[in-house]
């Protein structure tokens, strides 16, 4: 081209289209897609690349739970995971998210929440992850995600905390200070348990472990709670792409 570039529109095939000369795009449904860039300059010329790919269920591999947070609580998986709005204050709103949509509370006690009922797939596991985006609106924090007595996982103004508990009832907590999250951006937060070792991971990054051992406590009576504890207020506060898998996640996983 003689010109500048002034824009790259894309077509991935599957109803979507996105611009920008870098951009993210996830597939929802498997199969065989034609994904076309149209780059045009200030002349109004075009240069146009096509190219096939294929969307297979690898990156599902060990996935027990997807929630996209797209406008509804659907559970991308597979396992149709069923869900019920917070007791007495319904469900959390949806707000711009990470990617597309989150859900949002506004941590307070009457906060709205949700929770993922419970089903055995979602605890007693040999190895874990959960893994999530979160967005705090105030230096307060609050719990991101919780399956009471079996892991929980919570951030604060400068620091993460979680533990994952054993079917003996031991429990290894993790509480590790991180200037990196002291702000309202997005981040990447990550709990991994891989029969040995349980690890915490903000954006990629590994911030914390602790040598563990034993089965994930099974707690058939507690839910899987999205934006609030047992007890105390929701967070103020977004998070997005939630996603448990029963197999620990590699740091390279980790990066999203």
């Amino acid at each position: 081209y003689d010109g500048q570039i002034v824009s790259f529109e894309w077509n991935f095939g599957d109803n979507q289209q996105g611009n920008g000369k870098i951009i993210d795009h996830e597939f929802t449904q498997e199969g065989i897609y034609t994904v076309r860039l149209i780059v045009t300059d200030d002349e109004t010329k075009q240069g146009i690349a096509n190219k096939k790919i294929t969307v297979d269920n690898t990156g599902k591999a060990g996935l027990v739970l997807h929630l996209l947070l797209d406008g509804d609580f659907s559970d991308q998986s597979g396992k149709n995971h069923a869900f019920e709005c917070g007791i007495n204050v319904g469900c959390p709103d949806f707000v711009a998210g990470k990617k597309n949509q989150g859900i949002a509370s506004d941590g307070t006690s009457t906060g709205k929440y949700v929770r993922i009922l419970y089903q055995p797939d979602l605890d007693g596991f040999a190895a874990f992850s959960l893994a999530l985006w979160a967005k705090k609106n105030n230096a307060v924090g609050g719990t991101l995600a919780t399956k009471s007595d079996s892991y929980h996982l919570k951030i604060n103004q400068n620091s993460v905390e979680a533990y994952v508990q054993n079917a003996a009832g031991q429990r290894a907590s993790l509480l590790q200070t991180i200037q990196l999250i002291d702000n309202t951006d997005w981040h990447y937060y990550a709990l991994t348990y891989n029969g040995a070792m349980v690890k915490l991971f903000v954006d990629g990054q590994e911030i914390a472990s602790k040598p563990f051992s034993g089965t994930v406590a099974a707690q058939p009576d507690f839910d899987l709670r999205l934006l609030k504890n047992m007890w105390g207020n929701t967070i103020n506060g977004t998070i997005d792409e939630v996603r448990l898998y029963d197999l620990p996640l590699t740091p390279a996983q980790v990066l999203d």
